[in-house]
């Protein structure tokens, strides 16, 4: 009976003592990043409060929101270093006297270190020109509207005016700087200070604001008046005297006309210079 519990007993143990084999399930689990969702902004452009009221009438046409804000904006139309070249013009009234002017000149009434004259323009002009020549003199210099430049400059002599080169008219006269006029046909846009480059922008850009081949020159001549003085001048120097003189003023000239009210006679007396006394028989 003893030997019957012993085994029993030892049986107990061993089933006691004998573990549960653990399973582990492993579970491969692939996981895939989705792409970044990402809006794209829609198209917008800023133009600066420097453009030209020419350039601005033609972003009109491009099809793109125009925007107040420049942080929303995928285009910005800004002063730049490469797009169009808008050439401007210094003017006065058209009975000025001054032909030409110095661009150093135009530095000096610009910073109020001269007073000789004031310059007026239109605000998009003054702004334009304070990111090329910065901030100009508040007594010396000063906006105005597009409209009111040729009554000013014609209200007072020493008003000068920078305009567009397209907002040339009669009543204006245009004042070359450094002997460069973009009214000639020999202008030279390399060597003139009154250009500002705009762009910045992916649309098409005009070349410039003047195009030379849209330029016709006209020269219109007073009575030519052979007598007197200048009678006695082509005696001594010769007849072809007044027109070397003039010749390139008439030469550059697309259309000039010429008025020449002095009549020839054989029996004209020789010329002298000073003649005082003359009289007129019909």
């Amino acid at each position: 009976m003893k030997k019957y519990f012993i085994n029993l007993f030892f049986l107990f143990l061993v089933a006691c003592s004998t573990s549960t084999p653990q399973v582990t399930v492993t579970s491969e689990v692939t996981v895939t990043s989705l792409p970044a969702i990402t809006s794209t902004p829609e198209p917008a452009l800023w133009i600066s409060n420097s453009v030209p009221d020419d350039l601005r009438d033609l972003t009109k046409t491009w099809n793109i929101k125009i925007v107040d804000d420049k942080n929303v904006a995928t285009q910005i139309l800004d002063v730049s270093d490469s797009g169009a070249t808008w050439i401007y013009a210094l003017v006065a009234s058209f009975p000025t006297l001054t032909d030409d002017t110095a661009s150093s000149d135009l530095i000096s009434i610009w910073k109020g270190d001269s007073t000789e004259h004031t310059l007026i323009m239109a605000e998009s002009t003054l702004s334009a020109f304070k990111a090329q020549w910065g901030e100009p003199s508040s007594s010396q210099v000063r906006s105005v509207a597009s409209e009111q430049i040729v009554d000013e400059v014609w209200k007072d002599s020493s008003t000068w005016a920078i305009i567009p080169f397209e907002e040339i008219q009669p009543k204006l006269k245009v004042i070359s700087v450094d002997g460069q006029s973009p009214l000639h046909k020999d202008f030279d846009e390399s060597l003139y200070s009154l250009k500002i480059i705009f762009g910045g922008v992916s649309f098409d850009l005009p070349t410039s604001n003047r195009d030379a081949t849209k330029l016709t020159t006209v020269v219109l001549t007073g009575v030519t008046a052979l007598v007197r003085a200048t009678a006695f001048t082509m005696e001594t120097k010769g007849v072809t005297r007044p027109g070397e003189l003039i010749h390139d003023w008439l030469y550059d000239a697309d259309i000039a006309h010429i008025s020449n009210e002095v009549p020839f006679d054989k029996n004209c007396p020789y010329p002298t210079a000073g003649h005082k006394k003359f009289y007129f028989v019909q």
